[in-house]
């Protein structure tokens, strides 16, 4: 279970260095809380009846604060457009999280727990955080017909090196006295999303609109990233239209986005304990909107 919030607040500064061409920046103060749980609980029963089980629970909370700056330009050229922005890698302002661990194996023989502990239990509280966020570029281009206009997007982001967001002490396993790490280590790999959009106009009381984008992952394939947001590629497809009557506009669309095999198996400690499994993600989107002149 991941729960996830995040507000940019920042302050704004452009100037039109010409008729074509304009300039800006922006200072961000990024907030990043975040919560990433895993829980487990597993039962059997033996042929003579007898009960065993094993209960997981891991929780990582964490919020922090960073800042970063974002650069942008614009050009005109009719009948194009061209837009690129620059965002800086971010500088660590300050954070605080905490880290709970319980495992728990009950009738279960530790020898077939693949060297886990029967029991192991740790909270603590108040840990600095740290969170890093990467150097992307984005382009932008619009071309404008009379009826006709074609928009499109890609932006790149730099990785991000392996990095702890905590740093959490390894502590003892109660019923056997191994030593127990947490794992809040993050990366990501270099990754590029593009967005293609067309917009048409049918007559007077008609507008059609239609886009593709991707969401790629830049989640680092065989790694363990409890904070990653997703670990798969999604492509969204969108279509809809406004209708004009009188004072009343009225928009209407759909979007749908998929992919499959989202799920890479049951871990406990960061060791795969099942096999991967065919589970597929599938959304669907419906906007509606109107605005009525008075």
């Amino acid at each position: 279970m991941k729960s996830y919030r995040s507000y940019w607040p920042g302050v704004t500064w452009s100037k039109a260095l010409s008729d074509n061409v304009g300039f800006g920046a922006t200072l961000y103060i990024p907030y990043r809380s975040q919560r990433a749980s895993n829980q487990a609980v597993i039962q059997l029963i033996d042929s003579v009846g007898e009960g065993s089980s094993i209960i997981l629970f891991e929780n990582y909370n964490y919020y922090n604060l960073r800042a970063l700056i974002k650069f942008g330009a614009s050009f005109k050229i009719e009948p194009l457009m061209l837009g690129i922005t620059v965002t800086t890698p971010s500088i660590n302002i300050f954070g605080t999280g905490s880290t709970a661990m319980n495992l728990t194996a009950i009738n279960i023989d530790s020898t077939k727990l693949g060297g886990l502990p029967t029991f192991a239990s740790d909270l603590q509280k108040d840990l600095p955080t740290q969170f890093n966020s990467s150097l992307s570029i984005a382009i932008g281009a619009a071309y404008y017909w009379q009826r006709t206009s074609l928009y499109f997007t890609a932006e790149w982001f730099n990785k991000i090196n392996a990095f702890n967001i905590m740093n959490p002490n390894a502590f003892q396993a109660q019923s056997s006295g191994e030593t127990i790490s947490y794992s809040s280590s993050y990366q990501l790999n270099y990754v590029i999303n593009f967005g293609f959009g067309i917009k048409h106009i049918i007559n007077s009381n008609f507008t059609y609109y239609g886009s593709i984008t991707s969401d790629q992952t830049a989640f680092v394939p065989n790694t363990i990233n409890k904070f990653a947001l997703s670990n798969w590629d999604i492509i969204h497809i969108r279509s809809g239209g406004m209708f004009n009557v009188e004072k009343l506009s009225v928009t209407l669309g759909l979007g749908y986005g998929f992919k499959g095999n989202i799920y890479d198996g049951l871990r406990i400690f960061g060791q795969q304990k099942a096999d991967r499994k065919n589970v597929g993600y599938q959304q669907l989107d419906v906007v509606f909107g109107f605005t009525y002149k008075l």
